[in-house]
């Protein structure tokens, strides 16, 4: 049940990041910048898309998109909670089999232990059955 729930929550944190990968850039290639030249006596550019810059120095393409860097921390976070449940599993799951080791040995002990009192018991019993058997055969 816990693997399941785990490799459900994987699979789903995968989906999400994938779509968020590919969502922004989607959004990034359908975004088009268009320029368009209105006439007018001193000649200027307007642009219908507000990041875009006429400064040869700021160039928005090299700086990375946030929301692929959001993804890839969400992607670390998701990582990092599956190894840490991976690790917190096999823990219990050894943990689980030491104390079934230990209980069946502690088991196997009081089942050795009552037998050897049962046979103390009827050696005991033996020994006083035949004392009384003894007894009478002297009378």
């Amino acid at each position: 049940m816990r693997n399941q729930l785990m490799l459900i929550t994987m699979i789903v944190g995968v989906v999400l990041f994938l779509s968020v990968l590919l969502g922004a850039e989607k959004s990034r290639s359908v975004q088009a910048h268009t320029l368009l030249v209105v006439p007018s006596s001193t000649p200027s550019i307007h642009s219908s898309n507000s990041s875009v810059s006429t400064s040869p120095h700021d160039d928005t393409s090299t700086r990375p998109n946030p929301a692929i860097i959001a993804a890839w921390i969400g992607l670390g976070g998701l990582l990092g909670a599956a190894i840490i449940t991976g690790l917190f599993g096999l823990y219990q799951i050894r943990h689980n089999r030491q104390l079934q080791r230990e209980r069946l040995r502690s088991e196997r002990r009081q089942a050795q232990d009552l037998a050897h009192l049962q046979n103390q018991e009827r050696g005991a019993n033996s020994y006083k059955g035949a004392r009384a058997s003894a007894e009478r055969n002297e009378c």
